[in-house]
């Protein structure tokens, strides 16, 4: 892949292939069948007892993201998956968030909302 993520926006891209992030959530949450709005889990930045990061639909981006309540970091799917996987690289998440979304067409997965 020539750095695809330079050259076009990945949000573009996401919606060109007729996907959201809501769909790119699901795949590395493995969510397919169930709700993301109110998910949570375990923080990506601290330990601790109970699940303090949420999944929430964002009317002002109008788009989901992720809040961590215990270290007061949140972001879109990009940062998601950059400092879930990348420790921040969002240059390979962006890499990463193509790659998924050719897997989910690729493997004719079901595209619904």
């Amino acid at each position: 892949m020539n750095n695809i993520s330079s050259i076009i926006k990945v949000k573009d891209y996401i919606k060109s292939k007729g996907l959201t992030e809501e769909h790119i959530f699901k795949k590395i949450l493995n969510l397919q069948n169930k709700r993301l709005e109110g998910y949570r889990e375990y923080s990506m930045f601290n330990e601790e007892k109970t699940p303090s990061q949420y999944i929430y639909w964002n009317d002002r981006f109008n788009e989901y993201r992720f809040k961590d309540f215990s270290s007061g970091h949140e972001g879109d799917i990009i940062d998601y998956i950059a400092y879930k996987y990348f420790k921040g690289d969002k240059e390979k998440a962006k890499i990463t968030i193509i790659k998924i979304c050719e897997d989910i067409i690729n493997n004719k997965e079901e595209i619904s909302q």
